[in-house]
């Protein structure tokens, strides 16, 4: 949700304008923890359990792990709260600098072995829009590449 003053830049035209292209589907899960890292997911304007996870690829009974008595999975989150995700182990993820110009986060995640969320994770304030509009260069955002298992049997670390 922007703030009060803040300019959003919208792209001129979309070519094939579609309700799928930039939207994570309900998924048949069965992940538990992510592969590399981080740890905290930092809660944005909408986010409930079950987006974070789809966000994730992980189940939404993992991330539940130490969700507060009374949430659900469709409890709308706090913004501005960590959460604490379940880390696969031993994995991990290299990270690079990555200059941010346009697209979508799922898209990326798509072509560097990561999922969404661990890329909002990385950079949790990012906001492209608001550097753009003063004229300036956007910063690269950290973006963790090839994410894997190190092993066939891996701990699930809470």
């Amino acid at each position: 949700m922007p703030n009060v003053g803040q300019q959003i830049l919208i792209a001129p035209e979309v070519c094939e304008p579609d309700n799928e292209t930039c939207i994570l589907p309900r998924q048949n899960v069965t992940r538990t923890c992510i592969y590399g890292g981080p740890r905290l997911y930092y809660t944005v304007n909408g986010d409930t359990y079950e987006i974070v996870a789809r966000r994730l690829n992980i189940t939404v009974d993992s991330l539940m792990a130490y969700a507060k008595s009374g949430e659900t999975a469709t409890t709308l989150l706090e913004v501005d709260q960590f959460l604490k995700v379940p880390q696969c182990s031993p994995s991990q993820c290299g990270i690079q600098p990555y200059s941010f110009m346009f697209g979508v986060y799922k898209d990326l995640a798509e072509e560097y072995g990561t999922t969404m969320g661990q890329i909002m994770m990385m950079s949790p304030r990012y906001n492209y829009s608001s550097i753009a509009m003063m004229g300036g260069t956007p910063p690269p955002i950290g973006l963790p590449i090839n994410c894997t298992a190190l092993s066939n049997n891996v701990t699930v670390l809470n």
